[in-house]
């Protein structure tokens, strides 16, 4: 039988046994919708148990980002019920710094959100609750996404100064901070932190996470004799106070200072290169001329091992084409042993025929 003599009829009717054993979910498929002003709509994302506590005893790391401006507000929690205390907080400070009121809150259907506590407070406030179906996290994939970029940006940073993993929370604050200060793709380079103040952010003060610190004491806890400085542990930027935040890693004691001197260029886990550094040595170009002459001419190979390098100092930059041009038109050097001619002389030849 012959393929092309069969016929094909589209089924009417959906074949449920293919349904049962074929069935796979629908594509998720970007809106590209944004938000029209600040605080139109606000996702949130909530992650945790960490495996450490951090140095405050915190568990859990909560969330909010402007849809608009992209700007990300984190907190970090000791217990999950903590999350509408935080929620209630976030939108009383935002609203008063804004002047604005939060329209729409969109969140997954965890527990942590779907509470009688929380939704009798968006009730009141008038805020529409916009929750993802369960087991379907995309629904929320601003917050989940922006959720993955400060942990991966944290994690790289624990990394690059050699801390514990019980730094994770100073690290995700630093983290948010910098992202609020960083140009975005989808506002057109601009960054969030211009959108939400409408001010360009002042980026001179930033300083390498984890990096040593000598931060100043204070005559007032201090004595005589004692010294002025001590070597503390970079870790963030507080936001309550125009200074920077340490760690004394011999108590894990937070530190708020502003007279710092910070040393960038070594930091916790860089190795600080030897000032003895032997370089390897460069070869000499010889040649044929400078070879020391030979008292017999015969045909003896010479041992390159045994061939003497002049006596002139070598200079690398001289070998390397560094230098001017004026050092380039150096004399040359010359041979001051007697050349030799290229033509040997005349020998009287005598030539013998037997007979």
């Amino acid at each position: 039988m012959q393929l092309e003599s069969l016929e094909t009829t589209k089924m009417s009717k959906i074949c449920e046994v293919c349904i049962r054993g074929k069935q796979t979910r629908k594509p998720f498929r970007n809106s590209g919708k944004r938000a029209k002003s600040i605080l139109d709509l606000v996702h949130s994302d909530l992650c945790g148990p960490m495996e450490c506590l951090s140095l405050g005893k915190a568990r859990w790391l909560l969330t909010c980002i402007d849809d608009y401006s992209r700007f990300v507000h984190v907190y970090v929690l000791k217990q999950k019920s903590q999350v509408a205390g935080k929620i209630k907080e976030f939108c009383s400070l935002v609203e008063n710094q804004t002047n604005n009121k939060i329209k729409a809150f969109r969140t997954d259907n965890g527990t942590e959100y779907c509470n009688s506590e929380l939704l009798d407070f968006f009730k009141n406030k008038g805020i529409i609750h916009q929750k993802s179906t369960r087991y379907t996290p995309q629904q929320n994939g601003r917050a989940e996404r922006m959720m993955r970029t400060l942990v991966e940006k944290a994690r790289s940073m624990l990394a690059g100064a050699a801390l514990g993993k019980e730094y994770w929370a100073e690290a995700v604050m630093t983290s948010a901070y910098l992202v609020n200060r960083s140009p975005c793709r989808v506002l057109n380079g601009k960054t969030p932190y211009e959108l939400w103040t409408n001010q360009k952010p002042v980026l001179s003060h930033l300083r390498e996470f984890g990096c040593e610190s000598w931060v100043h004491i204070p005559k007032q806890t201090r004595k005589k004799w004692d010294e002025k400085s001590e070597k503390l542990i970079f870790v963030g930027y507080p936001e309550d106070y125009k200074a920077y935040r340490f760690i004394r890693p011999s108590t894990g004691e937070v530190v708020i200072s502003r007279d710092v001197e910070f040393v960038e260029v070594t930091g916790c886990n860089k190795v600080q290169l030897d000032k003895d550094v032997t370089l390897p040595a460069v070869p000499v170009p010889v040649t044929v001329e400078e070879l020391p002459s030979q008292e017999k001419e015969d045909d003896t190979e010479v041992d390159p091992s045994t061939i003497p390098l002049p006596d002139d100092s070598f200079d690398d930059e001289d070998f390397l084409g560094w230098d001017d041009e004026e050092d380039q038109e150096a004399t040359l050097r010359r041979s001051k042993r007697t050349p030799k001619p290229k033509v040997f002389p005349d020998f009287v030849t005598y030539y013998a025929h037997g007979i």
